[in-house]
């Protein structure tokens, strides 16, 4: 029987802030001694393009909306950036990058290839936009110090491309990737063709100082290089997402919950990494949140919300308000048996009934009810016949009763990640500080434990080729009636 997990615990932040933006933040590859890759490690989880369905045209020229890497550059805002590509394991050819807004190529650099021994010519010559080392990227991008023309300082930096913002207004570019030919020409257009992968990549913002905050992509495509080699023990994204209750809803984008989601110690070759509101996309069979959330031997995510590199920059992204506890009100019809629960709440999003018959603080369908659903400003009936979630009457006369009102859903959705069985799927609430429920559900059977005051909340993926849906929603939580008297 395939079966899923819910946890319940509380997030705290207890993330130190990294400035800058790259692989500096999930990969900064400066520990010393260098660490085999099979295990905890600082260095693997590489940027790719053209890696056929594991990256689609992430980066690419045909990349749509949801395929681009996007930076949010303020007036007067200075994009400064640069890489380094690494082998691949197939032929590379130049590498032309180009920075786009809407009906409008910014800036256009091409990167030629290095001379010597160059495996399959994955390695760029030395220019500006093309990263050396990885205490290169730990410094920054070189900055001061001009010496004819070109900046010195800090010396330990790299020598970076950039772009400023001369415009009055925000906008958000974003970087295309093409290989191209002595002529310009693009090169392995179609996106299984010419894989490219980059171990090291920066792209940093600043304005009178660093600005962090600012690069995110509702796709990333990633790849560990093997089989079996280890992400990054500091792999992670952050995940921008609208609060509905605000004035105007999901469009308005007026104030966001941010969540971070580690990725450390998965082990796929190469994954898309998502991040939506429901988990796979819609079908028949497949209409409701509780169906659409579950795992399914498909490829089915579909990306939604921003993820970023770090917390985004709260100045262009402020918190939402968290919502307030729930009241609730209870009725017993002695005649039916049936129990009415009423859950006030002041924002909208999903209740949570727990009914514990055996009060043992755990879950089993033949002793437990989970009732669940959407919500509204207001009350919000949920009804109870005294049966468990398996149809079994409930004669125990007391029993735990428990009551969580949440919003801000995200999931997770990851197809073919080969494993992540050494740390799990973890997710933190990063801002506004409040509670979380984990929800996975790849069957039709639920599990339910409540944990309380964890930090965290883990999930552990199984290696199997089929999406597995992690989801998490913001939420505050009452438990009642501990040692409740039943209904009959």
């Amino acid at each position: 029987m395939r079966t899923g997990l819910l946890l319940l615990s509380c997030g705290l932040t207890g993330l130190t802030s990294v400035k800058a933006e790259g692989s500096k933040n999930l990969t900064p590859g400066t520990a010393n001694p260098v660490a085999p890759v099979t295990g905890p490690n600082d260095r693997v989880g590489f940027l790719q393009h053209n890696d056929g369905a594991n990256s689609n045209n992430f980066l690419l020229p045909a990349a749509s909306i949801d395929e681009r890497m996007y930076v949010r550059m303020q007036p007067g805002d200075t994009l400064f950036y640069g890489l380094r590509r690494t082998a691949s394991g197939v032929q590379n050819d130049r590498l032309r990058l180009q920075i786009m807004d809407v009906g409008a190529t910014l800036q256009t650099t091409t990167l030629q290839i290095d001379g010597g021994t160059n495996t399959n010519n994955a390695r760029l010559a030395p220019a500006p936009g093309v990263i050396a080392s990885y205490g290169e990227a730990a410094a920054g991008p070189r900055l001061k110090g001009f010496v004819g023309g070109v900046p010195t300082l800090p010396a330990t930096g790299y020598s970076p491309l950039y772009y400023v913002n001369t415009g009055l207004v925000a906008r958000d570019v974003w970087v295309e990737f093409a290989q191209v030919n002595a002529s310009g020409v693009q090169v392995f257009a179609a996106s299984n063709q010419g894989k490219s992968w980059y171990d090291i990549w920066d792209f940093t913002v600043r304005n009178r100082g660093e600005k962090p905050g600012r690069l995110y992509a509702r796709t990333w495509s990633f790849t560990g290089g093997s089989f079996t080699a280890q992400y990054s023990t500091s792999f992670g994204l952050y995940p921008l997402i609208p609060n509905p209750n605000a004035v105007g809803g999901y469009a308005s984008n007026e104030s966001f919950f941010v969540k971070r989601v580690s990725y450390s110690r998965m082990t796929p070759f190469g994954v898309l990494l998502l991040a939506n509101e429901f988990g796979a996309s819609p079908a028949p069979g497949r209409t409701t949140f509780q169906e659409r959330r579950r795992s399914i031997n498909a490829n089915v995510g579909y990306a939604q919300y921003k993820q970023f590199v770090n917390d985004p920059d709260p100045n262009v992204y402020p918190s939402t308000v968290l919502p307030t506890r729930p009241t609730v009100t209870t009725t017993c019809d002695p005649v039916t048996k049936i129990t009415t629960f009423t859950l006030n709440v002041d924002q909208a999003g999903f209740g949570v009934v727990f009914i514990d018959g055996n009060r043992d603080d755990l879950y089993q369908a033949s002793s437990d009810r989970i009732l669940e659903g959407t919500t509204i400003i207001g009350d919000n009936i949920f009804t109870w016949d005294g049966k468990s979630d398996n149809g079994t009457t409930i004669t125990s006369t007391l029993i735990n009763i428990s009551f969580s009102s949440g919003v801000g859903p995200v999931n997770f959705p990851l197809y073919d990640c080969e494993s992540a069985n050494f740390a799990g799927i973890t997710v933190r609430s990063i801002r506004p500080v409040g509670c979380w429920r984990l929800i996975s559900c790849t069957g039709m059977t639920a599990i339910l434990r409540r944990v309380s005051h964890r930090p965290l909340t883990t999930l552990m993926v199984p290696a199997t080729r089929r999406t597995a849906t992690v989801g998490v929603f913001l939420e505050t939580r009452t438990d009642l009636l501990p040692g409740a008297t039943a209904c009959w």
